[in-house]
C-alpha cells in the first residue's frame, strides 16, 4: 500500500551569526549605538573566520587546548569542589609582615590568565601558545584573546566543539554559566527607556464623510514624520549612530568588507593581491584601504601597516 503522508523536511535553526548576517548592516534599525555595530562587526568576523580559515582554527585547538585543559585539571585538583566552566585556581599573595593569604582566581579572561601566569606555569605555557597563535596573525587586542579563552573553554566542554572546531565571539556563546549572551538590550537599545521619551501620537477618528483614506492618511504621516525626527534626536543625543548598511559590491555578499580584512589581516595578503580578485582588479587599492580602516576601527583592532610593492611582483608571489 502506497504511503499517503509526505515527509517534511527539518528547517535547520538560525544561530545569531546567520541571523545578524542576513540582516547586512551593522545594526538592527535605523540608529545603532556604536557598542552594539562593534559586537555584531564582531560576531560576523568569527563566523567568516570559520568558513575561511579552517586549517589556522585547527593548529590553535592543537597547539592550545590540551594546555587549556591541563590547566583546568590542575584547578580542579587545588578546588575539587568547584565546578566553574573556567579554570579556578588558588592564589597565595604575599601581604605585609609576611602573611600569605589565599584567594580564588579565575580564568576566564586575557588579564587573568596573565595573572595566572605569574604563578602558574600551565597558565604560562597557555599563555605563550595563545599569544604566538594570534601575534602571527595580528590579532592581539584584549577582546579577541578573550574570545580566543571563551572558544577554548566550549572546545574543552563540547565534544562536537572540538571536533567541527566552533568559533564564535563571546557575545554569540551559548555554553558554560559566564557566557555572555550579547549587548545589553535596556542599556544599547533603548527599550523601556529612550524609546518612551517622546510619546506617541494618537490616532484621531477616521471620517469617511469629510475626508478620504489618502487624505487621512496624509495628515497623520506628517505627526509620524515629525515624531521620527524627534524620536531620532533623544537617541543621537544617547550616542547612537545612523546604522552602517553594508552594500554589495563585487560579490553577493554585504560583508566583503570582513572578507578582506581576514585576507588582509590575518592572511596577510596585500592590497594588489585583494584587488586583483575582485572584479578582475578593477577595485582600487586605496579603496580597499579605506574599507579596511573603516571596520579595524569598528572592531577596535589595530590594523598592521601598509606596505605598497609593485603590482607584477605581488601576483608572481606564491604563496
Amino acid at each position: 500500500m502506497a504511503a499517503t503522508g509526505s515527509k517534511r523536511k527539518a528547517v535547520p535553526v538560525k544561530g545569531i551569526p546567520e541571523r545578524l548576517g542576513e540582516l547586512g548592516k551593522l545594526g538592527l534599525g535605523a540608529m545603532t549605538d556604536p557598542e552594539t555595530a562593534c559586537w555584531i562587526a564582531r560576531v560576523i568576523l568569527f563566523d567568516r573566520m570559520q568558513k575561511s580559515l579552517a586549517d589556522d582554527l585547527q593548529k590553535l585547538r592543537d597547539s592550545s587546548l590540551p594546555l587549556y585543559q591541563a590547566l583546568l585539571e590542575r584547578g580542579r585538583k587545588m578546588l575539587p569542589g568547584d565546578y566553574s566552566d573556567f579554570p579556578a585556581l588558588v592564589i597565595h599573595d604575599v601581604l605585609p609582615n609576611n602573611v600569605t593569604q589565599a584567594r580564588r582566581h579565575y580564568v576566564q579572561s586575557w588579564s587573568s590568565l596573565e595573572q595566572a601566569a605569574e604563578h602558574f606555569t600551565a597558565a604560562k605555557e597557555l599563555m605563550t601558545a595563545v599569544r604566538e597563535w594570534a601575534g602571527a596573525r595580528h590579532m592581539m587586542a584584549d577582546w579577541f584573546l578573550d574570545s580566543i579563552l571563551s572558544n577554548l573553554c566550549v572546545w574543552s566542554k563540547n565534544r562536537q566543539a572540538e571536533q567541527d572546531v566552533w568559533w564564535l565571539y563571546s557575545g554569540s556563546l551559548a555554553e558554560g554559566r559566564n557566557h555572555l549572551v550579547g549587548p545589553d538590550a535596556q542599556r544599547l537599545h533603548g527599550w523601556g527607556t529612550l524609546d518612551h521619551r517622546i510619546a506617541v501620537p494618537a490616532v484621531k477618528p477616521y471620517n469617511p464623510s469629510t475626508q478620504t483614506r489618502d487624505e487621512y492618511q496624509r495628515e497623520h504621516q506628517l505627526e509620524l514624520d515629525r515624531y521620527y525626527a524627534r524620536q531620532e534626536d533623544v537617541f543621537a543625543e544617547a550616542g547612537f549612530e545612523p546604522t552602517v548598511q553594508k552594500r554589495k559590491r563585487a560579490s553577493d555578499s554585504p560583508w566583503l568588507h570582513v572578507d578582506w580584512f581576514i585576507q588582509y589581516q590575518i592572511q596577510e595578503r596585500s592590497g594588489p593581491q585583494i584587488a586583483q580578485k575582485y572584479k578582475g582588479g578593477k577595485i582600487g587599492e586605496d579603496a580597499i584601504h579605506h574599507a579596511l580602516r573603516d571596520l579595524a576601527g569598528v572592531l577596535e583592532v589595530t590594523l598592521r601597516p601598509r606596505v605598497k610593492r609593485p603590482l607584477q611582483a605581488e601576483l608572481r608571489k606564491k604563496r
